[in-house]
């Protein structure tokens, strides 16, 4: 399964690794939250 990588430098979207300008694409999604894991404690606490 692929998922939509956007580029660092232009900020085109793509479904490979590399954008077609030659540089390196990121997952433009947030990490998944989840109050069970292991720095669960201290979020909870900051609020």
């Amino acid at each position: 399964m692929n998922l939509l990588r956007k580029c660092v430098s232009c900020g085109r979207y793509s479904l490979s690794a590399v954008c077609v300008c030659n540089s390196g694409t990121t997952t433009p999604h947030p990490p998944k939250f989840s109050l069970m894991r292991k720095y669960a404690r201290y979020r909870k606490s900051a609020r």
